[in-house]
C-alpha cells in the first residue's frame, strides 16, 4: 500500500507505473495533472513568506498555527519536530532544499500520460475545500486510471492529514 500527499501522490504515480509488481494499491492525496492556479499562488504566497529561519521550535510552531488553523496542537508539534533541524547556530531550518521555494508551481500535466499505466487499485482523495485539485480535474482523474474511486474529505483544504485526520484515516481504511 502506497500513500502519497501532494508531491507524494506524484511520486506514488511514477513509482506504480515504474514497479506495478510493487504496488497491490495506491491512495494518491489531492494532487492531479492539473494543479488549480488559485491554489498554486496561495502556495507560492506562503512559501515566499516563509522565513529562512527560525530562532525557536516555538516560533515554528507559530507559523505552522499561522499557516494550518485546523491543525491539532500535536500534530503542529509533530511538524514542527519532524520538519526541522538545528543549525549550527542553535536555530532551526526547514528539511527542504530551498530550491523549492524557487518552484513556479506548474501544472504535472504530463502526468496523464502516466495515469493509464496505474494498474492497481487506486484511491482518489480530493478535500472539499481543496484549492489544489478541483472536483473536474479529480472526476478526470479517477475516470481514467484502471481502477480508482474517488472520495471527497469534508472540513479539509489541501493538508487533509492535517485539517481532518479522523476523515482521512477512515477514507484509507475503507480503501484498504
Amino acid at each position: 500500500m502506497l500513500i502519497g500527499h501532494s508531491l507524494g501522490g506524484i511520486n506514488g504515480i511514477l513509482y506504480a507505473t515504474h514497479r506495478p509488481d510493487h504496488v497491490l494499491k495506491l491512495a494518491v492525496v489531492d494532487i492531479g495533472p492539473e494543479i488549480d492556479s488559485a491554489g498554486a499562488e496561495r502556495m507560492l504566497a506562503e512559501m515566499a513568506s516563509e522565513p529562512d529561519v527560525f530562532d525557536s521550535i516555538e516560533d515554528v510552531m507559530a507559523r505552522i498555527r499561522q499557516l494550518q488553523p485546523r491543525y491539532s496542537e500535536g500534530f503542529i508539534q509533530h511538524q514542527a519536530q519532524y520538519a526541522t533541524r538545528i543549525t549550527d547556530d542553535g536555530r532551526y531550518i526547514y528539511k527542504c532544499d530551498p530550491a523549492i521555494r524557487q518552484n513556479q508551481m506548474g501544472s504535472p500535466e504530463w502526468l496523464w500520460d502516466y495515469l493509464p499505466e496505474v494498474l492497481c487499485s487506486t484511491l482518489v482523495l480530493r478535500e472539499a475545500e481543496s484549492d489544489v485539485f478541483s472536483p473536474d480535474t479529480a472526476k478526470q482523474m479517477t475516470d481514467t486510471l484502471v481502477s480508482a474511486v474517488l472520495t471527497h474529505i469534508e472540513q479539509a483544504g489541501h493538508s487533509v492529514p492535517g485539517d481532518n485526520p479522523k476523515a482521512f484515516a477512515l477514507a484509507l481504511q475503507d480503501f484498504l
